[in-house]
């Protein structure tokens, strides 16, 4: 059996603040899944579908350089 089709887009963004010429601040942030789209799995042996891939993820994180 052919199962639905996968769409998925993924965003990433970062931005530098610096501190001092040595040490500098990065803010990061990940969108996993951005449109929140749904990621059927493929059908079982019945033709039913019964699962699905994870739903939108975000993820924040800094970072400091020294």
């Amino acid at each position: 059996m052919i199962g639905p089709g996968y769409a998925n887009v993924d965003l990433g963004l970062q931005k530098n603040f610096p501190l001092t010429e040595t040490m500098r601040l990065q803010f990061r942030s990940d969108f996993l899944n951005l449109f929140n789209h749904p990621q059927f799995a493929k059908p079982n042996g019945d033709g039913v579908i019964n699962t699905t891939q994870d739903a939108r993820e975000l993820q924040f994180a800094f970072k400091f350089y020294f």
